[in-house]
């Protein structure tokens, strides 16, 4: 047997299974208009409300506050850059000054151990 005649056989019997199985509703679906800068599709199939609630439009609705809390933060951020740049420029400052600090406290140490190995009497 052929590999073509075998996905051919395989067509035809998914094609058959999917022709005897039936939909339990019609997917009649109209859009009510937009909310909130969306879409919002409705069905019959949806209508009916589980017995917790509708779980995944609390889950949208969590993830579409967390999108408008970033692009609101995102919009804050290009309009006032310039406070950025200045606590960029600053911390860079506070990192450069501490290590020529430490720099500095590292020769006091060489240099008070040099005086006193020199005040040493061999």
């Amino acid at each position: 047997m052929r590999t073509d005649e075998t996905s051919q056989s395989f067509g035809a019997a998914a094609i058959g299974i999917a022709a005897t199985v039936q939909r339990t509703a019609p997917r009649r679906e109209a859009m009510l208009g937009s909310g909130g800068g969306r879409q919002m599709w409705r069905s019959e199939a949806t209508d009916q409300e589980a017995p917790g609630g509708n779980a995944m439009e609390f889950v949208w609705s969590v993830v579409t506050f967390v999108g408008q809390a970033v692009e609101a933060i995102f919009g804050y951020i290009e309009h006032h850059h310039w406070i950025f740049a200045f606590l960029a420029g600053g911390y860079v400052f506070y990192l450069h000054d501490r290590s020529v600090h430490a720099r500095f406290d590292a020769l006091d140490k060489r240099i008070d151990e040099i005086r006193r190995r020199l005040a040493i009497e061999y």
